[in-house]
């Protein structure tokens, strides 16, 4: 105390106090103390050990898992309802929900369009600009009362899509607003309209088409006990959306589109190498868009894309189009008598000794190294 006392008087007098010995000396115990500690620090710390609770169990299903139940629960009630109206039971009024639950997947002309027809919602004309809101407070769902054209329509999906929030509104002055789900299920329904439409003209195109027996040539002869019924319901039972096949989606009614003059396209050849190549074993195919490139590298590359080059493949198939007209090819890949083999036999309903040239070029400077065949 009297320390203290003496610097503060000597600060007033603005004298320098000498220093305290004593209070030195004792000071000598903390900075040992702060030296341990700064050692401490420099020791590896020692590993936490952590031990983890239990995960939480839902009790129930998630969000995601309910979404899709109710999809799932909708979609057998439409299934339920279409079956009815096509056979002239109708027990209640369309709705538009009722036709997007029976759209949202699978679906065939032969089961839906009557359904889709029995929709009481009439095409409106939409000349108004469009903007895209947020609900107001307390606004309930739009009620739908007309289909606008699908290109309006596709231009509210992609705007509402463009603003990365599916909970917005569409806006016309002189229609109203539409939720993403009904733009949605009102593209369904155009769409699907254009699909039935393209079924109907392919089934008219088989009743009306005549081709005699005797013109009929391998390997297509087992095709003269299939009658004209059962090539029209392939067709009204074929699914018009989404198709999986190993590699591949194909919508369904993209396979309609040849008839007549029609060209005849890539995806509906893909589609019968896919199939052969899914029933026969050992069987590769080609991939039929490769002929269409320049550079031989990029033919190569572009013909193994479905997994011609695997060794196990004893036969590979490939179909090309010379001046829009298909072509086939079918590679033995069979070594016989200890040599190296490989026929190719092909096929030109045209007969023409001009594709039959070129396909044996394409053979021999693609497909050959493609299947590695001078590796034997």
């Amino acid at each position: 105390m009297t320390t203290a006392v003496g610097c503060d008087t000597a600060e007033r007098d603005g004298s320098v106090a000498p220093p305290d010995r004593s209070a030195s000396q004792d000071s000598t115990e903390p900075t040992q103390i702060s030296t341990e500690s700064e050692i401490a620090s420099t020791e590896p710390a020692k590993a936490v050990t952590w031990s983890f609770t239990e995960r939480t169990v839902i009790n129930g299903m998630t969000k995601a898992q309910r979404k899709r139940a109710q999809a799932k629960q909708d979609r057998d009630a439409a299934l339920i309802l279409t079956a009815k109206y096509r056979q002239g039971k109708k027990s209640k009024v369309v709705a538009l929900d009722d036709v997007a639950a029976l759209l949202d997947g699978p679906y065939i002309m032969f089961h839906s369009k009557s359904m889709v027809d029995a929709l009481v919602l009439p095409p409106v004309d939409v000349t108004g600009p469009l903007s895209v809101r947020e609900f107001d407070v307390g606004q309930d769902i739009p009620v739908i009362k007309g289909i606008p054209p699908l290109p309006v329509v596709m231009e509210a999906i992609e705007a509402i899509k463009l603003k990365q929030n599916i909970d917005l509104l569409a806006y016309w002055p002189d229609y109203g607003y539409a939720t993403f789900d009904q733009l949605d299920a009102m593209a369904s329904i155009h769409e699907a309209r254009q699909r039935f439409a393209l079924v109907m003209r392919t089934t008219k195109w088989i009743d009306e088409v005549e081709w005699g027996v005797a013109d009929l040539r391998e390997p297509f002869t087992d095709t003269c006990n299939i009658t004209k019924n059962e090539y029209k319901a392939y067709v009204e039972t074929l699914n018009l959306s989404v198709n999986r096949v190993p590699g591949e989606c194909i919508n369904g009614h993209q396979l309609l589109d040849f008839r007549e003059n029609l060209w005849l396209h890539t995806t509906s050849i893909l589609l019968s190498l896919m199939v052969l190549r899914d029933t026969y074993k050992d069987v590769g195919i080609i991939n039929p868009s490769y002929h269409d490139f320049v550079l031989p590298e990029q033919k190569r590359r572009v013909a193994a894309g479905f997994g011609a080059s695997d060794p196990k493949n004893k036969r590979v198939i490939g179909v090309i189009h010379i001046d829009r007209h298909w072509v086939a090819f079918l590679i033995d890949r069979t070594i016989g008598n200890g040599a190296k083999k490989a026929t190719c036999f092909m096929f030109d309903p045209l007969q023409s000794q001009r594709n039959y040239t070129v396909i044996q070029k394409s053979v021999r400077t693609v497909i050959e190294c493609v299947l590695q065949l001078g590796a034997w």
